[in-house]
């Protein structure tokens, strides 16, 4: 394969369209590794993974294929772990050698305040229509005992 590329006389180093090679005997040899020592799912639902995998020699990082966000909580032998981002944007976590239990948990940030929120919305909606007709008695009460001031401040 050939590439030829013409700058013109313009030329601006700004401008000038970036060029990447890919190695693919590199990466097969890459994927080859990742794949002796994999991760053994042992359940899979929608925002959680669980398996198994034993770790041996100098690879302690566990790379996965999930998108990392911030949402992601990883349990290892059933102990919270720091997760890592990893080949910017994969989500991994680091491992010591031996045999562990791996959990993935995904929880969508916010998701606790907005239903906290929504449900106090909620009670609040409720309480005004039940007592609606009250509250807007107590209203009109305050505003005739004091129409002269708030006229004053309207106008």
């Amino acid at each position: 394969i050939e590439l030829e590329i013409d700058a013109g006389t313009d030329f601006n180093l700004v401008n000038f369209p970036l060029v990447y090679s890919f190695d693919l005997n590199a990466f097969k040899t890459h994927i080859e590794e990742l794949k002796k020592d994999p991760m053994n799912v042992v359940e899979y639902k929608d925002g959680y993974v669980r398996g198994k995998v034993n770790v041996t020699g100098e690879k302690t990082v566990l790379f996965t294929s999930i998108p990392y966000e911030k949402g992601w909580q990883v349990n290892v032998d059933g102990k919270k772990q720091d997760t890592l981002q990893l080949a910017e944007g994969l989500l991994g976590v680091q491992l010591s050698t031996g045999e562990h239990e791996v959990e993935f948990i995904y929880r969508v940030p916010g998701l606790t305040l907005g239903s906290l929120i929504s449900f106090a919305s909620l009670l609040l909606a409720i309480f005004y229509y039940r007592s609606r007709h009250k509250i807007d008695r107590m209203i009109a009460d305050i505003y005739l005992d004091h129409e002269e001031v708030w006229n004053y401040l309207i106008k």
